[in-house]
This record gives structure tokens, sequence and C-alpha cells, in this order.
């Protein structure tokens, strides 16, 4: 459906229906975080509240869709955007339903969609208008295909324009980056590097994960570069094509002269699960093999692991083949055997192998431990294994992180069932492993792990080095955020570091005059003492040199929204107990401690890490702490990235500790405005200290 509109300068306080026909189908304008009962919808979810107009109301354009279900809650779908972004006077919206999806266009810019989980009510009758606001309505018999859009638009060039007016002007670096549109943020990353060329997959969302009643809706998006600085958009490489499909996290591999693009479908998400296939396994011992046609049989949807398939690593085409019931699978070669290895996890979890991809055969029902029986209670989804320099590693999702010198482990006890329940039952909620664990091998768990505050990172080639490549989400999301990039340091004893990949470093405007002479020392031995050293601008990067001295105690910077006092975003290091901090600062007050990772999960009643509601496990990205911190009583070097991100209303703050290690943060409402430095019991001289802005 076509409608065009004339917005006028002022705009209703009271909410306006502008168009409906019949029940089906309505269009109104209202003014938005003004009724408690959609506070949540208008201020996280949607995010409309960002974009409040300079007098400070936030005018939103709505379309409500009928659906036809018996189920609470599941009665409409409502999309809708911000009109500061649309601007006064005329536009042209477009309403299309494509079956899977339910998207709204203002002059050819596609500004926000949902996914019906099931058919929608008839649109029947004539449509009522209000004709202050609507100047024509024209409806069409079928969905309209993009390119229509476009012409319908006035073409490419001016829909390209009005992208540019409506969605902003794109970053050009993935670093701390989000896709363009008020409530579109970015997930797991499944990063591919082939023939010179790093492909970024990753899970795009629209309203954290609540898009199809909280089903996530999630389709496969992909960018890609050959240098780190100048990146490459293409088309959606896996979309929501059915009314029962929401992506998982998956992995890509280059096999046979194509590209193979492996997912799960989260299809229990949406539809009961007795209406799925339930993976439609044909099961022969411990080997999986797959059927092709039909993909749905029986009135039942698909559900487990699939694969599409490019030549050119931009098209994709679904293979319709259902290979394993896991739902976010994690498959890798194996190049000393030329075989194939699958991590399943989300259902069916284990170790299996495949000569073609297509058939999996069990090999081990336990090869991480996971839960209670992990250090870190990692689960057994969005696994990542990767080699480097002899050394093989697997990161388990959100916690866990093991090395080894074996290729495959073993990472458990490969032998029975009963001796696993036996192995089980010895290690309870000791620390992994016993000194009497019965369990071979030279699996350890390092002396650090590489999380350091994103979501599900993964880890890819690139050339002869390695990048880690997860997302930021932050304490008041839900899920998804930003995309974060590292580089991975390798030392000697194969323990890894990471830092601040080169070529995704901003351009740096001229110094910013520090408010106070360098080589200050600051400090006092009778307690906290915060000195001011510098103003901030709103995107800046701050290095410095920390001297400690003899026995200090805590030390570290804070940045604030004022000049006269020192509250706000603190970061805290602690040279006896080898811990960096992320916390937030009252004003006048150092932060508290912050607890460690062990000692939330060590927490009773117990509760697995996905269900964990902790606000400072570190991958929340937001307060937390990291362990492990080498020589943090000996002078190092800290770098500051401090980028406002007015989308999420929120500052990252992204530190790099002597070019080793990495700590970002989300901070929501902070401005920053001003930086301090301090120290507790003890003294601290500072050295270098050089602020400059960001050039974006």
């Amino acid at each position: 459906m076509q409608v065009d509109l004339h917005l006028p300068e002022t705009l209703p306080v009271t909410e306006t229906q502008i168009l409906s026909i019949g029940p089906a189908l309505s269009l109104t304008v209202r003014e938005a975080g003004t009724e408690p009962d959609r506070l949540l919808w208008d201020d996280l979810y949607q995010n409309y509240l960002t974009y409040r107009s300079p007098e400070g109301d936030c005018p939103v354009l709505e379309a409500t869709l009928r659906l036809r279900s018996d189920e609470a809650g599941k009665t409409a779908q409502t999309v809708g955007v911000p009109l500061s972004r649309v601007g006064n006077g005329p536009c042209r919206v477009i309403l299309r339903l494509t079956g899977p999806a339910f998207q709204m266009f203002v002059d050819g810019v596609l500004v926000d969609e949902d996914w019906p989980p099931c058919a929608a009510e008839p649109l029947s009758g004539n449509p009522q208008v209000d004709e202050a606001w609507v100047r024509s309505v024209q409806s069409f018999d079928r969905s309209l295909t993009d390119a229509e859009v476009v012409d319908l638009n006035g073409g490419a060039d001016k829909v390209a324009l009005r992208r540019r007016e409506i969605l902003g002007t794109e970053q050009r670096s993935l670093q701390h980056w989000s896709p363009p549109g008020h409530n579109v943020w970015a997930g797991d990353a499944m990063p591919f590097f082939h023939e010179g060329r790093l492909h970024v997959f990753y899970l795009i969302d629209r309203r954290h994960s609540t898009s199809k009643f909280g089903a996530g809706a999630h389709a496969i998006a992909h960018a890609s570069t050959t240098d780190l600085k100048n990146w490459e958009h293409h088309p959606l490489a896996k979309g929501i094509d059915a009314t029962w499909l929401t992506c998982g996290t998956g992995t890509v591999l280059h096999h046979e002269g194509r590209f193979w693009l492996f997912y799960g479908m989260h299809t229990d998400r949406i539809v009961p699960f007795e209406a799925t296939t339930e993976g439609r396994r044909v099961r022969h011992g411990d080997t999986w093999s797959t059927e092709t046609e039909p993909f749905e049989i029986d009135g039942k949807a698909p559900m487990g692991t699939t694969v599409a398939w490019s030549e050119d690593g931009v098209h994709f085409e679904d293979s319709r083949r259902i290979l394993h019931p896991a739902q976010n699978p994690s498959v890798f070669p194996d190049p000393a055997t030329g075989t194939f290895h699958m991590l399943a996890g989300y259902r069916h979890d284990g170790f299996y192998t495949s000569n073609d991809l297509l058939q999996w055969t069990l090999d081990d029902s336990f090869l991480l431990p996971q839960e209670r029986l992990a250090p870190k209670h990692n689960t057994g989804e969005c696994q990542c294994l990767f080699e480097w320099n002899g050394w093989h590693y697997a990161l388990g999702g959100r916690t866990g992180f093991w090395m080894s010198r074996e290729r495959l482990g073993p990472y458990w006890d490969r032998t029975t069932e009963s001796a696993r329940q036996a192995i089980r039952s010895q290690v309870g909620e000791e620390p992994w492993p016993k000194p009497d664990n019965p369990r071979p091998g030279p699996v350890v768990e390092p002396r650090w792990d590489v999380y350091d505050g994103l979501w599900v990172p993964m880890v890819v080639p690139f050339h002869d080095r390695r990048l880690l490549v997860g997302y930021l989400t932050g304490p008041d999301f839900p899920w998804a955020g930003h995309l974060v990039f590292r580089e991975l340091i390798q030392h000697e004893d194969g323990t890894l570091g990471t830092k601040w990949p080169e070529e995704m470093m901003p351009d740096l405007g001229p110094l910013i005059p520090a408010r106070g002479a360098t080589n200050q020392v600051v400090g006092s031995l009778e307690g906290f003492q915060p000195v001011l050293l510098s103003d901030l601008s709103k995107e800046t990067h701050v290095h410095l040199r920390f001297v400690p001295g003899e026995g200090v105690g805590a030390f570290g910077l804070c940045i604030g929204d004022h000049h006269d006092t020192y509250g706000g975003c603190e970061l805290r290091f602690e040279p006896a107990e080898r811990v960096a901090q992320w916390n937030s600062a009252l004003p006048g007050v150092p932060a508290e401690r912050v607890p460690r990772i062990g000692e939330i999960l060590a927490r009773e009643p117990y509760r697995p890490i996905w269900d964990n509601p902790d606000p400072n496990l570190h991958f929340m990205g937001g307060d937390f702490a990291v362990e492990a911190i080498e020589g943090l009583d000996q002078p190092f070097t800290l770098e500051l990235l401090v980028k406002y991100d007015p989308k999420s209303r929120s500052t990252i703050v992204d530190a790099c500790i002597d070019g080793r290690r990495t700590m970002i943060t989300r901070r929501p409402g902070l401005t920053p405005k001003a930086l301090w430095v301090f120290a507790q019991r003890g003294t601290v001289e500072v050295q270098d200290l050089r602020v400059h802005p960001l050039q974006t």
C-alpha cells in the first residue's frame, strides 16, 4: 500500500489515527515517551527517544498490522519511525507485507520492519483517511519488488539521498559500528578470511532481539574488506524468508569452489516444538544423514543446522538441507586429515566429523566441559576453535577458554560414558581440572582469557595475524549492539593478549591542552585524591603513561560530565591483585570493588551462564573486572578511545593496556567532558599525557 502524506510543522500531542482499513491495518501519529505502558517500547526497543526534536518532543509515525493469532499478546505488530528523521512536508509511505515481513518505507527508504509468525487479517473495505494528513492512497494486489519501491520514489539517486537524510551518513570503519537505522544493531559475528579478503557475517537485529514477539528474527548480514579500512556492504547473505525462521550463529567455509554458510534455525522460538521437524534427522548409530526435498514435511517447520551456498561469496542460495539438530553450529576444517568437524551447540551438543560437510558422525559427546563442569560455566553454543603457530585454542561462547598443543585435545576424558559420569561426580563444584582428574592430554586453561567485555567473540585469520570480532552490548541492552575488533597477541608460552588493530584507529585532531603539568605526581597517603588533568570532546583519544610508586594501592582515571565533581566512569587498577575494573564512581567517592567472575559464578543457587542476571559479568559490557593482568606495578602505557554514540545515548570507552590487554564498556547517559586521574594509598606519576579529538 502506498500512502502520500503531508506532515505539518506542528504535530498533535495526542494519538491521531490518519488511516485505517477495517481492523487489519492502521497508520497513526503520536507523541512517544508520554505513556508508561509504552515507555519500554519507545525508549529501548524502538529507540524513538534518541530522536527528539530540538524542542524536546518526539512525534512518531506508526503502522499496526492485525494478525490471525489465538495466542495472547500475538495479535498485532507495529513498525514505526521518529518523524524528526523524516522532516516536514510531503512524504510517501509504502507499507509492504511480503508474507514473512511487514515493512515500512518512507520515500523509498526502509525505516522499520517486523516479521509476523502467522498470517495477517485480510485487508477488506475502503481506506478511512484523515484528509488533513493523507493526500492519496493506492493499494496493490501483490507485494511490490524492491526495484518497484525505488521507482515509485523517484529512482535510485533520489532514494539514496533520502537514505542519507533519514538514516544518517554511515560510519566508514566497522570498529564500534552499528548498522544504520534508529532501532538496528549488530549481533553475533561470523568472520571468515579467504584469498586476501576478510568477510564479516553477522546477525542483524532490530529491537534488541524482541522482534517477532521475542524470537529475534535475525537475518545474516555481510560486509568485507581487504585492508580493515575500506569496507564494502553486501546484500543480506540470508534474509528472513519464512514465518517460522530466525537465524542462529554459524560459520563460513570455502570448499570445492564455493562458500558454505552454515547457520542454525531457531524454529521452536516461533512455533511449538511439536510443530517442528526437530532436525528431521535420520540417525544410523552415531551418524546423522540428511534429506533434501521437501524442506518442510507433514506441515512441520524445519529446525536445526542448514547451509547456504555461494559461488562469489556474496549471493547465497539455500541448500534446503537439514544437516544436524544443532541450532548454533561451529564448523571448521582439519587440514591434517582433510575432514571437517562440528562443535554442535544449542541441542545435541558434541563433537562431530564429516568427510563431505553433509553427513556428520559423533566422535565425542563431551569434548568441552560445560556448565558446572567448566571453570567459567560456558555453554556448548557459539564456540570457536582456531590454530596459530602450532597452538590450538577453544573459546566456549560467552565464557570458557582453553589452549593445547594438539588440535583436538583431548579436551576431556575420551573413554566411556560411565567414566565421564564418574568425572562429573568428582568435579562437582570444585575448580577444573583437579590434580587427580583422570583426564589425559595437554589441554590447559591459560593464565588469562581473551574476554574483555564483548559477547561471543570469534577469531579469524587475517594473513599471518589473528583478529577477534565480537559485539558490545551494554548493561541496558538485552542483546546486540556495536561490532568491535581486536588483534590477538601471542606470547612465547602460547598465552594470548589483545590490542587494537592499527588499521582501524581513527585519525586524530589537534592536541587538547592538559589542565595541569605532565609528569605530575597524583595521589595521597591519606586516601583518595583526584586531580583534574584535561577537558574532553565527545570523541577523544587519550594516551598516558602510569609510573606506580612503591606499594601504591589503587590508581586509575575517571571520565565525568562536569569539571567540579569527580564522578563518572572509572577505570581502576589494583597492582597487588593484578586486576583492572570498570565501575561507576559517585562524586567525591571512589568506585566500589566489582566482583570477579569466579565469585559471581560460585554463588548459590547455581544459574547457567545464559540465565545468570548478574550485571557484572564481563560480556554484559558494563561494570566488570578483568583478572591476571601482569605488570600493573611497573610503568605501563594506557590508551583510551572515548566515543559518544548518539544513537544509543551512551559513551563507549575502549581501553588498551600497554598494547597487550583490552577492556571495553558502554556507559549509558554519560556525556564525556572531563578526565581525572587518581591514586589511593600511595602515589603514581603520570607521564606523556596526550589528549586528541577523533576525526570521524
